[in-house]
């Protein structure tokens, strides 16, 4: 538990449901959570995300202040921040290419953060192109069978 540990202290957590590789031409969300860890308010408290070239942002949710995106960021500006405070953004983003590369978030804020460590996250995305096909074969139907069966294919290409 690092609560208390400084006056001013915020930590930036990244988070994914499909961890570093992502789904080809999908959309997923990436969350962005800010937690003020200290035990005083932190203002002016800005969050600065710079987005691989793979990503395209769809869209974004914040919890407070302005979420800004385009030319590969996206910022959000979440203003003050109350000790044991959180605040997020949710950034749903789509891959268009297999080109791996690095999302990389850092925080600042008014005051001084005397523990900087916690004021940056990296994560690193590719990827993976997955082909889905089906195809019906009622003629390879067995007299038992229901005409019409289907077979499903899936490919996976690798990186």
């Amino acid at each position: 538990d690092l609560a208390g540990t400084c006056p001013d202290d915020l930590v930036v957590q990244l988070d994914s449901p499909v961890g570093q590789v992502a789904p080809l031409n999908q959309v997923f969300p990436v969350t962005l959570r800010v937690v003020n860890v200290g035990v005083t308010p932190a203002s002016g408290v800005v969050l600065t995300n710079l987005i691989p070239a793979l990503l395209e942002v769809v869209s974004t949710t914040n919890s407070q202040g302005t979420v800004t995106a385009g030319d590969g960021s996206v910022r959000a500006d979440f203003g003050a921040l109350a000790p044991g405070g959180t605040a997020t953004v949710v950034v749903n983003v789509r891959a268009t290419n297999t080109v791996a590369g690095d999302w990389i978030s850092t925080l600042r804020q008014g005051e001084t953060d005397l523990k900087v460590v916690n004021d940056r996250a990296t994560r690193r995305f590719s990827a993976l192109p997955v082909t889905v096909s089906a195809r019906a074969n009622a003629a390879d139907s067995a007299p038992n069978e229901a005409a019409g069966s289907l077979d499903v294919v899936f490919e996976v290409a690798p990186i």
